[in-house]
């Protein structure tokens, strides 16, 4: 007896053909649900972000602060200072980071504004792992 036979429930299988049918859609259709925070500053166009501004140039991206917490790796948020965020969307703060022992790095990212408003052009690629967590606790 099938699955769907003991539920009454469907069973899913994933297969090429419906990861290539989801992945010809739009990436907007994806997203025009969520709430978008930025959306007023940035938009997707032609598989790139840019800017809504007058030169409509891409995001700048640079070195940006990470932590590494067991597997998962918590990029500051764009937009609220000391939030830190993990790709499944979970997020935590800098001392509950700092708390946790979770180790200090950096990744080429878009830049966050508050993050280059605290380190105030200093050169976080070249940092010491403490320098930077001094720099984030301050």
């Amino acid at each position: 007896m099938s699955r769907a036979a003991r539920t009454g429930r469907p069973t899913f299988i994933t297969t090429q053909t419906v990861e290539l049918e989801a992945l010809s859609q739009s990436t907007a259709s994806f997203s025009e649900h969520l709430a978008n925070p930025w959306s007023t500053q940035v938009k997707f166009t032609n598989g790139k972000f840019v800017y809504r501004g007058e030169d409509a140039e891409v995001m700048p991206t640079d070195v940006q602060p990470v932590f590494f917490l067991g597997k998962a790796m918590y990029v500051p948020h764009f937009v609220t200072p000391h939030i830190w965020v993990t790709f499944g969307g979970t997020t935590l703060t800098t001392k509950n980071l700092l708390e946790r022992n979770s180790n200090i790095g950096t990744a080429y990212l878009w830049v966050r504004p508050w993050i280059e408003k605290m380190f105030k052009g200093k050169d976080i690629f070249t940092m010491k792992e403490s320098q930077i967590k001094d720099a984030l606790t301050k």
